[in-house]
């Protein structure tokens, strides 16, 4: 089952299980706020995007000492007030960054490689527990066709022996 952030299937639960995608039109600018809510000391989430490479505009703490712990509304309200550190003079190239704890990331990167793309935290557990996104890039008319003699599912397999 797939969902967003707007539209869960009808017959998902309280605790619905299901791969939350995020459209995004060919060749579109993305930014991506990611924000370490939690409180847990020497925690960095090192999030991972398949598929691309990103420019990281933007890494730190909140710069408002009143401020205990950060939250995406938080970091929101400091970026349209000018007050989140973001360089865009040679933004460090990565595929893979550590949010640090109670802090923020700002990636950018042009979604100019059309598919299915996982965008995950590294902790396996943080996997399982959905962490995790898939980040669909372009529409079905966009993807490259199939390679001729490309394996197709079951190819692997032996032939199964009957005695």
């Amino acid at each position: 089952m797939f969902c967003n952030g707007d539209n869960r299937p009808p017959n998902c639960g309280k605790d619905c299980q299901c791969v939350h995608t995020v459209d995004i039109p060919l060749n579109a600018i993305v930014e991506v706020v990611l924000v370490d809510e939690v409180q847990s000391p020497n925690l960095s989430h090192p999030f991972h995007l398949h598929g691309y490479s990103f420019h990281v505009v933007g890494i730190g703490r909140s710069p408002d000492q009143n401020v205990k712990k950060i939250n995406l509304k938080h970091a929101l309200d400091l970026d349209r007030k000018g007050l989140l550190h973001r360089h865009f003079k040679l933004p460090p190239l990565k595929d893979t960054i550590a949010v640090p704890n109670n802090g923020y990331v700002i990636l950018r990167f042009r979604a100019d490689n059309p598919g299915f793309w996982l965008f995950h935290c590294h902790f396996l557990f943080h996997i399982v527990i959905g962490m995790n996104l898939v980040f669909h890039v372009g529409t079905q008319h966009d993807l490259p066709p199939v390679p001729e003699g490309f394996p197709k599912c079951g190819d692997h397999l032996p032939p199964i022996m009957f005695l």
